[in-house]
């Protein structure tokens, strides 16, 4: 009796799920809740470990954004301790079919809507001729020259700056205490912009202007009359909104895109099916990413919804007029449609990016190093990029160590 009592003991022991297996355990179930792992890459880590390969569920091999490089390091200090393997396949096996199960019933809570949009905060943003940015002193800086031959915010100084957006003649920012300030041409143009000192995010496109509250409701204007433009009173809570000359789209918290304004029907190719993590919309077209890094999109009249088939995967998306552009997880950026191919072809020898801009004619990038690159085509005058220019970086993608 005693003997099959140890006999037991020992099964149980060697059957039983260990400390470091419940606490991984309990850090993947809290990174997917947040969207930081993307069901793609959960189902990507069971399928290494069905085959006994213990990888990093997250993929830094080359670029990553500076959240998910945290939790890279903090999984691969977890994959390197005593695992009970097969209870962690059986717990990875349970997790993914009760995510498939409860797909399209999750709710975005406030919090995790913020947490959401911190992850790529807009540093630069090309306007109409002109293009802006914010400095590593978190200060808005804008060059070039919009059709009325005038630089927003140009003289200016504006501290304590977050994001940044432009329009054609006027551009918007959102400062670090969740308030939005804007300017047609140089002049504040306050009048319009709603008060609140909770906003996440700020987007502007054409004379169009959106803004995303804390808990997920838009308030849109348009910067050159006293009207604002009206959103959908169905709309659920958001967590993206992307701004197009024409139209506005937004991202909900079950990764679904929603779009309203005159070219609203553009947004029929993006499925349902399809959970989006971010959303882009210029005057001709529509971009989504998926959650899994390929992406998709609706619309335009020059290739620039073509998404070429041997594209990476993908973290950032801008949809420019009648061009896209994209910063694959390489950290390298491929552009289609209305752009040249000695754009197309420089790009090829840049890596390394943390963020795009794609806007009329016109398309930026930042460097590792902070500095900005541009370029022009089709007649647009180019824009000189001040020399002395560093961009904040801070929260945007950087490379892994």
């Amino acid at each position: 009796m005693r003997r099959t009592l140890v006999l037991f003991s020992f099964f149980l022991l060697a059957n039983s799920p260990s400390p470091a297996t419940v606490e991984l355990e309990a850090y993947i179930a809290e990174l997917v809740e947040l969207t930081v792992m993307s069901d793609a890459e959960l189902r990507i880590f069971a399928e290494h470990l069905d085959r006994d390969e213990l990888v990093n569920p997250i993929e830094c091999r080359n670029f990553c954004t500076a959240i998910q490089t945290i939790h890279h390091d903090s999984l691969k200090e977890l994959l390197s301790l005593d695992l009970n393997k097969k209870e962690l396949k059986a717990w990875l096996h349970r997790l993914i079919e009760k995510r498939n199960r409860d797909q399209g019933q999750r709710v975005q809570t406030k919090e995790e809507t913020k947490i959401l949009w911190k992850i790529v905060p807009q540093r630069i943003s090309v306007g109409y001729g002109y293009v802006c940015a914010v400095n590593n002193e978190k200060k808005a800086v804008c060059w070039g020259a919009d059709p009325q031959n005038q630089t927003p915010i140009q003289k200016q100084v504006l501290h304590g700056v977050d994001q940044i957006s432009a329009g054609d003649s006027h551009a918007c920012i959102l400062k670090e205490d969740g308030t939005i300030q804007c300017f047609y041409g140089t002049i504040p143009s306050m009048n319009y912009v709603p008060s609140s000192a909770s906003f996440v995010q700020v987007s502007a496109r054409g004379d169009n202007t959106c803004a995303l509250e804390e808990d997920g409701s838009a308030k849109c204007w348009r910067i050159n009359n006293s009207t604002r433009t009206a959103v959908p009173s169905h709309l659920g809570p958001l967590v993206q909104l992307s701004t197009g000359a024409l139209r506005s789209c937004g991202l909900g918290g079950e990764g679904t895109v929603e779009c309203w304004g005159t070219v609203k029907r553009r947004k029929s190719a993006l499925t349902r099916q399809s959970r989006f993590i971010q959303v882009s919309a210029s005057e001709s077209h529509l971009c989504a990413l998926e959650d899994n890094g390929a992406l998709k999109c609706s619309g335009g009249v020059q290739g620039e919804s073509i998404v070429p088939s041997d594209l990476g995967p993908v973290m950032q998306v801008s949809a420019g007029d009648y061009f896209t552009c994209v910063l694959q997880r390489n950290g390298v950026a491929r552009c289609w449609g209305n752009i040249p191919e000695h754009v197309q072809a420089s790009l090829i020898d840049l890596d390394t990016l943390v963020q795009i801009s794609s806007g009329h004619h016109y398309m930026c990038v930042v460097k590792y190093n902070r500095k900005v690159q541009c370029w022009n085509w089709d007649g647009a005058p180019e824009i000189a990029t001040p020399d002395d220019l560093e961009v904040y970086t801070d929260g945007l993608p950087n490379t892994c160590s």
